[in-house]
């Protein structure tokens, strides 16, 4: 190993890889193709670079904006990503190392799946590495450095304020803010907790608000809440959500909207959801996954289970919340009826923007030891990313790979067509709550680049067809008189133009499907 002790501070070139497909938050240009702009900032490059800025000179490269610059004189390259940017991470290791540059490998990916990625990296770092940063970095400036370090489970107030001033601000939608990781919930299919623990960790507020301020500072207002499940403990989520909304009363430029990840019990506790208005809350993943209720025990989705999901649903728009809902299918007790009761239950739900997936079993889940044991993965898909709505890596119990495609086809094509998403849409504005953070009025005070951009990609879809046309004239006219309604409406168009620009970039488009039986109609 080199030694670099007496020769100065090094440089690091900081990786965030591109996602291998076209996704579900993927930004379209205004004729349907993709941008170099981004829905989220990258949390995990920003957050990394404080913690090298002491041992290095640090670059951020956002490889989906800027592209690679493979001639970079930096003296090692940093890599981070999760499974749906690992081919890209591959690609980028072996050209740098083909520079005889050192090559180091970390992040979701390489903690959950690390004995795939160790031939690709000299240095291999899994888990959270925030305790053991100092002892990496002093290490690998010297070039007395280990093959590989295993990280802990640190304790929330030591998390630093990333540096935001090394990203390209301006050519993301949002900027993106932890509070707190870790999930307590079990379900079968899901990695968060073999990463981040069962046991939920909090930021301290003046943590949390020091960081809302540089996020602000360089110019964002709007952000996401990378939390798994931000609300589920529920008087720490109530604390954090009261001050941030005191935060957000206090600025001089207007209000910051957040979205986040929650579950469905959230609908449960008025005092929460009037809490996360508070806050400028707007928009929520959660997990609806089925509207089968065996497959919702078998994978241990529990907290979603003895409730009525539409209900539950309704309760959140009327708090003034909008939901991204996720949909799966593939588990043991789904029949080929799933595709269309899926359908059928998005219709009543009247979630506008839903993400469907195939089941998947990621690396280190009970569900993918369950099906190793049984002899039903399909080690060729083993890279294949949640979410997917056409490969995966199981072989279902009751459903062929060939079924579950036609199935997903239909199922997409449906959900997605003109006159069924302006429904969902239509409803959704009706149910739709003024939600206490109403009292301040929603604005946008000035039209920089990502904002104009994000015009074009809504004012796309009247291009797209005459049902498209007539679908976005009719949400427009409605949301006159629901001005309460405009960020999640502006949201959700953008959104429908971002699937509509994947369904044509992967040949899935097909209206031909649209009314029809699920399985009359072959690939």
């Amino acid at each position: 190993m080199e030694d670099f002790t007496d020769m100065g501070k090094r440089k690091v070139y900081l990786i965030n890889p591109i996602e291998a497909d076209v996704g579900y938050f993927k930004w379209p240009n205004s004729s349907g193709g993709l941008t170099d702009y981004v829905y989220i900032a990258d949390l995990a490059t920003t957050s990394v670079a404080r913690l090298m800025e002491s041992y290095f000179e640090v670059e951020i490269c956002e490889a989906s904006i800027q592209g690679v610059d493979y001639s970079t004189d930096a003296d090692f390259i940093a890599i981070t990503g999760k499974i749906s940017q690992w081919n890209h991470m591959k690609e980028i290791s072996q050209e740098f190392k083909k520079r005889d540059k050192t090559v180091i490998i970390g992040g979701s990916y390489a903690s959950l799946s690390y004995e795939k990625v160790r031939p690709y990296c000299d240095v291999l770092i899994r888990g959270e590495i925030e305790e053991i940063a100092d002892e990496i970095f002093s290490e690998i400036a010297s070039g007395n450095y280990k093959k590989e370090y295993v990280g802990t489970q640190p304790d929330m107030s030591k998390l630093l304020v990333p540096r935001w001033d090394l990203y390209p601000n301006e050519k993301a939608l949002m900027g993106s803010i932890q509070i707190s990781r870790g999930c307590p919930f079990q379900c079968e299919f899901c990695d968060v907790i073999e990463y981040l623990g069962r046991k939920q960790r909090h930021k301290p507020v003046d943590n949390i608000l020091s960081e809302l301020d540089e996020l602000y500072k360089v110019g964002y207002r709007e952000a996401f809440i990378a939390d798994d499940n931000l609300t589920v403990h529920r008087k720490k989520a109530k604390e954090i959500l009261k001050a941030i909304g005191d935060w957000n009363r206090k600025q001089s430029d207007g209000p910051m909207l957040f979205r986040t990840q929650a579950s469905i019990d959230l609908a449960k506790d008025d005092e929460m959801m009037d809490l996360a208005t508070y806050a400028g809350l707007f928009a929520v993943f959660i997990g609806i996954e089925t509207p089968n209720v065996e497959s919702l025990k078998e994978t241990r989705k529990f907290q979603n289970l003895r409730i009525d999901l539409v209900d539950q649903i309704h309760k959140v728009f009327n708090s003034g919340l909008s939901i991204y809902g996720g949909m799966i299918v593939g588990f043991d007790n789904d029949t080929l009826d799933i595709f269309e009761r899926q359908f059928n239950f998005i219709s009543e739900s009247s979630i506008p923007y839903v993400t469907y997936g195939l089941l998947n079993a990621p690396d280190q889940t009970p569900l993918h030891e369950r099906l190793e044991k049984a002899g039903r993965l399909v080690p060729e898909n083993e890279g294949t990313v949640a979410g997917n709505a056409y490969e995966t890596n199981i072989l279902f119990e009751n459903i062929s790979t060939e079924e579950a495609q036609i199935g997903s086809k239909w199922l997409m094509n449906n959900m997605y067509a003109a006159e069924n998403f302006g429904e969902r849409l239509c409803h959704f504005i009706e149910l739709l709550g003024k939600g206490v953070h109403n009292e301040q009025s929603y604005q946008i005070k000035s039209l920089n680049g990502v904002i104009k951009e994000l015009f074009k990609v809504i004012r796309s879809i009247k291009r797209m067809g005459v049902e498209e046309e007539q679908m976005h004239d009719r949400v427009i006219r409605m949301l006159s008189k629901h001005p309460n309604a405009t960020p999640h409406v502006l949201n959700y168009l953008s959104l429908y133009a971002s699937i509509r620009a994947t369904m044509k970039f992967n040949d899935t488009w097909d209206q031909n499907l649209v009314g029809r039986p699920a399985f009359e109609v072959q690939l």
